[in-house]
């Protein structure tokens, strides 16, 4: 939970594409990411840790086995339509989660394993 999505940032991404997926677009970060509208993206190419920036207090996200993210915030609409949430839910949500996904994806033969691990701090 964040303070108010308008208070926060995420820093780490700049730089680095991603696929939005609710546009079914590719494009590049500039700069930090700022949630002021729904968001739905996989950011590749992560190889260093996020920052999400909240009004006093700075979290960092580090994984090992991952170099992709998914960063999610439903925006009004969607909170609205999301039975198990507030309608104004997206004013203090904000998921930023580790992922194995799209050019990150791996296939783990029978036998074998993948540790995937996130460090909050």
């Amino acid at each position: 939970m964040v303070s108010e999505i308008g208070n926060t940032s995420i820093k780490g991404l700049d730089g680095l594409k991603y696929r939005n997926f609710l546009t079914s677009t590719c494009a590049k970060q500039d700069g930090l990411l700022i949630i002021n509208e729904e968001v739905d993206r996989v950011y590749d190419g992560i190889n260093t840790p996020l920052t999400l920036n909240d009004l006093n207090r700075s979290i960092q996200i580090s994984s090992m086995g991952s170099s992709s993210a998914v960063i999610w915030n439903p925006w009004k609409d969607k909170s609205r339509q999301i039975d198990d949430m507030a309608d104004d839910a997206y004013k203090t949500m904000l998921c930023i989660e580790t992922a194995i996904v799209g050019n990150d994806s791996r296939k783990i033969l029978a036998g074998s394993q993948h540790i995937l691990k996130t460090t909050i701090r």
